[in-house]
């Protein structure tokens, strides 16, 4: 309607042959105000296109010649830049070309509402399986979930972001209870884990120890050795090892019985614990009535106090019989010597204390 107005406009302004032009200047007036106004129009369409930006810088420079072919009549979209203007204002291309941006603009929107809603659905799809848990689903989610899809079918962007907040904070406060719920969770399974934690490293102990005296186990013996050959026997540290056996024990069990047995390997294990106090002593079972006691940094000299002491604690070793019966103890002490496997060390103590039972018993003999 403008377009048309504008041109009838031009053609009443333009004089006709042989009679003279009527006074207008009132409609000449009106004309300048329409054609700035299709300028500002123009300019307008392309400041605010739709679309990608390269699409939108197009239509920017598109509009601005053609809003510079209506104020001035220049050159329009697709003429060279320094042709010279048309007699006449094209009016027509003006409109194809507004339809067409229009229409380009539309298809655009178009497209993006119908991206935004396959995007939407798929979303939605996935948001119902994560907020389902164990086939249970939060009815709140669920109900907001529904109004969303509901308001993806509709042309309301207003009603589709209403929604989709809504979503949001319902699905918010969910993720909220669940992280909670996580917390209690680990820290419940912290605390099995620290009670695992505990149960293996006794476990650990138990396995390391002899169940009936409380020491450590041959395993552990023999496993203790093989490190401490290795590292003393390395640098030359005094280690010494002592085999302790009990005297008679055989005739303590054919006497009194085994139970009377165990209890005193009992006692001497627990006087063997009092007797070599330190971390560093290593006390263990080596087999039936037969202990080891590893003294490290410990030389033969020095390791011959604590055994004279183990034999008076031995002796207090009372069996709980009519007439009483104290129990007494042989010990073959070895030092580490240079070179010398775990094998030969023990049985080099070995010997020693073969060679104290033969002397009498309840005495230490120290290896040569």
């Amino acid at each position: 309607m403008l377009a048309k107005r504008a041109q009838e406009l031009t053609d009443t302004a333009r004089p006709r042959s042989g009679v003279a032009p009527a006074p207008a200047r009132r409609d000449d007036d009106e004309f300048e105000r329409a054609i700035d106004a299709f300028a500002v129009v123009i300019r307008t369409f392309g400041r605010y296109s739709v679309g990608s930006a390269a699409a939108q810088d197009e239509a920017h420079k598109h509009c601005e010649k053609w809003a510079r072919h209506v104020l001035v009549v220049g050159p329009r979209p697709g003429d060279p830049e320094d042709a010279k203007g048309s007699a006449r204002r094209d009016w027509q291309g003006l409109g194809q070309f507004v339809s067409g941006l229009r229409r380009a603009e539309s298809e655009t929107v178009a497209r993006s509402m119908t991206t935004l809603r396959e995007t939407l659905a798929e979303f939605l799809g996935g948001l119902r399986s994560i907020v389902s848990e164990d086939g249970r689903a939060e009815q709140d989610v669920q109900a907001q979930i529904e109004r969303l899809r509901a308001a993806v079918a509709t042309e309301s962007l207003e009603q589709l972001k209403r929604e989709a907040l809504s979503v949001s904070g319902a699905l918010t406060n969910v993720l909220d209870a669940r992280k909670h719920a996580q917390q209690t969770v680990m820290q419940e399974l912290s605390g099995r884990v620290k009670d695992l934690s505990r149960e293996l490293e006794q476990a650990r102990k138990d396995g390391a120890q002899d169940a009936l005296t409380k020491v450590a186990n041959r395993l552990s013996l023999d496993e203790y050795m093989g490190k401490v050959v290795g590292l003393d026997g390395l640098f030359g540290k005094a280690t010494c090892l002592l085999m302790v056996d009990i005297d008679h024990f055989k005739q303590v069990n054919d006497t009194f019985g085994h139970p009377t047995g165990d209890d005193v390997l009992r006692q001497l294990g627990d006087v063997l614990h009092r007797t070599f106090p330190r971390k560093t002593d290593f006390v263990a079972r080596y087999g039936g009535e037969e202990f080891a006691v590893i003294l490290r940094d410990t030389t033969m000299r020095e390791a011959a106090i604590p055994a004279q002491r183990l034999l008076a604690a031995a002796r207090s070793v009372a069996i709980a019989r009519e007439g009483g019966w104290n129990i007494s103890v042989s010990v073959g002490l070895a030092q580490l010597a240079d070179g010398e496997s775990s094998n030969q060390w023990v049985a080099r103590a070995d010997r020693a204390l073969y060679a104290a039972k033969k002397e009498g018993r309840n005495r230490v003999v120290e290896a040569t």
